[in-house]
């Protein structure tokens, strides 16, 4: 597999873990539900599944979903000649957040049962929460693939 695919997924997995962590404090601190995974989660009631796969599925496909924005934005950055910064971390966080508000407000038009929450107050934490993402994801990715200036030699 090629490496820097594996270096994008890594970092996308990075992103996404800020973004919980943040959505994870805000619920916490506003009393609102704003857990990616757990509201992706409870889309799957309608189907055969106890609570904890439910919840697990959640997980995983916010991860797979996380790694898979991420490679489009550092393929995005290769397309355009530059590499992963902070500010164009903030400049794709903001784009992230614009697709990922409409993709949610589509599921929650057309799901049978949407999750019980402030939908508004959840699309507008997506915003930052994305931000927050891609600046991780890019910060990560600029670690990775910079050369240290030195090495250590053996002794």
């Amino acid at each position: 597999m090629n490496n820097v695919l594996i270096k994008s997924a890594i970092t996308g997995a990075i992103g996404t873990s800020f973004m919980t962590l943040l959505s994870i404090i805000t619920s916490e601190q506003k009393g609102r539900q704003f857990r990616e995974p757990e509201i992706l989660g409870s889309l799957l009631k309608p189907l055969p599944l106890n609570k904890n796969s439910r919840l697990a599925i959640g997980w995983i496909a916010h991860y797979i979903t996380g790694m898979g924005f991420n490679m489009v934005n550092q393929a995005l950055l290769k397309k355009i000649k530059t590499s992963p910064t902070l500010f164009n971390g903030l400049l794709l966080g903001a784009a992230n957040g614009a697709v990922g508000i409409a993709i949610w407000k589509a599921i929650f038009e057309v799901h049978p049962s949407p999750p019980r929450i402030s939908q508004q107050k959840y699309l507008a934490h997506l915003l930052l929460a994305h931000i927050v993402f891609a600046a991780f994801s890019n910060i990560s990715m600029k670690g990775m693939t910079n050369k240290p200036a030195y090495k250590l030699s053996k002794s």
